[in-house]
């Protein structure tokens, strides 16, 4: 029988406690155990969402899908000398734990970052012969350098060279290199001199097709109290996600809900999630009692909090990596047929503007988080047109049984 193996750490996997979001692992493997397909998923025994080991079995079964765990040190920072040697660390367990196991998958599936990890996996499925399928989604190790200039990037760069030589290697040799958008796949192909692009392909990020918010678990009643009870007679903004370090902007909200203030216009914005700055913009927030911080909520929360929403706001700073696809906050926007806000200069607000299906707004200058609000407050039928092409766009772009089927035969036909 044929076997699949799925080298991803970051993500949530089978028997995480707290039924956690799926991702693209997870998912994956899902629909592998659906068409009768052997799954293995290798991955860190640390968690870098909770930041807390697992404690469980070094290998176990769950859902179907065979788990084994690879040991590493953790951290507790994002971006932290410490999380690079737990990369380090990670990487060399797993090459152990590969030397030692005998058996052959048909193929493999790597997501990429971290380098590392990449790198291990690749080499070792190269040797043994097996087709790999590189998942490219995030710029290492370019991004490292991306906060600073100067002189100090170019001794950084010095300092991360390794890390370059690792990443170019294993994104030129991989047998398929697959992204989550053309311009990351484009930057990847061009970043490493890779020659064999014709089998590469591009595979969005997608999400389950949303609900009837009717159909959302009466054991939610008391959040859907407190959502209708807060959002009565205002413009609802919602935002679910990771407090993560250095991605999100919510600054423009101070001067957005001064403005409404002004103009005696109620405005709420619902924060969802937790996260490692997620304590920062609590205290930034303390005065303003529009902005309501969730903490995290399950996803049939989420779906009634979008489906209450005017708009969904993705508020990333302003970074390469981000302006090069566009981001599963956005595909959850699109999903349940809302008005997207972004201020990611890029692919994401071209999208936007190409289809009619959300604004962007500059963090400093024009158009500001107020104006683009603004126009769909005062408009109703550009917003009623909005939200019928942003369900258009998921449906064409990002329908989740499609992507991910197309995703799983494109593996399956390299096994004959």
């Amino acid at each position: 029988m044929k076997e699949i193996w799925i080298f991803q750490t970051g993500e949530p996997i089978p028997g995480d406690n707290g039924s956690p979001r799926k991702m693209r692992a997870y998912n994956l493997a899902d629909f592998f155990v659906k068409k009768g397909i052997n799954v293995v998923i290798w991955t860190s025994r640390f968690n870098h969402l909770s930041k807390k080991h697992r404690n469980r079995q070094d290998t176990y079964e769950s859902e179907g899908i065979k788990v084994k765990l690879i040991d590493s040190p953790g951290y507790s920072n994002n971006v932290s000398i410490r999380r690079l040697y737990d990369h380090l660390v990670l990487a060399f367990n797993l090459w152990r734990k590969l030397k030692q196991d005998s058996s052959k998958p048909s193929a493999v599936f790597i997501g990429y970052p971290p380098i590392e990890w990449s790198f291990i996996a690749f080499r070792w499925s190269n040797k043994m012969g097996i087709t790999s399928f590189l998942d490219f989604k995030d710029l290492w190790p370019e991004i490292f350098l991306n906060a600073f200039g100067g002189k100090f990037k170019i001794i950084l760069r010095s300092i991360f060279y390794p890390y370059f030589v690792l990443a170019k290697y294993v994104l030129k040799r991989t047998s398929v290199l697959i992204s989550i958008s053309e311009p990351c796949l484009l930057w990847a192909q061009n970043f490493s001199g890779r020659q064999n692009i014709y089998s590469d392909q591009v595979f969005p990020l997608s999400s389950k097709s949303a609900p009837n918010p009717e159909n959302i678990s009466l054991a939610n009643k008391d959040f859907i109290k407190f959502i209708c009870t807060g959002s009565e007679e205002a413009i609802v903004i919602s935002f679910a996600g990771s407090f993560m370090t250095e991605v999100f902007d919510f600054m423009p909200l101070k001067k957005t809900i001064d403005d409404f203030r002004k103009n005696k216009v109620k405005i709420i914005f619902y924060l969802a999630g937790e996260g490692a700055e997620k304590d920062k913009w609590q205290k930034e927030f303390q005065e303003y009692e529009e902005v309501v911080f969730l903490g995290w909520i399950n996803q049939d929360e989420i779906n009634y909090l979008f489906s209450k929403s005017d708009a969904i706001i993705v508020p990333f700073k302003q970074r390469q990596d981000f302006a090069l696809s566009i981001p599963n906050k956005a595909v959850d926007g699109f999903n349940h047929g809302k008005v997207i806000l972004t201020s990611s200069h890029g692919m994401l607000s071209e999208f936007l503007e190409k289809n009619t299906a959300g604004f962007y707004y500059d963090i400093q200058d024009n158009p500001t988080l107020t104006e683009v609000i603004l126009r769909i407050y005062s408009d109703n039928k550009l917003k009623k047109t909005m939200e019928l092409n942003s369900r258009k766009v998921y449906e064409k772009h990002f329908e989740f049984e499609k992507n991910y089927n197309n995703l799983v035969e494109k593996i399956l036909q390299s096994t004959g």
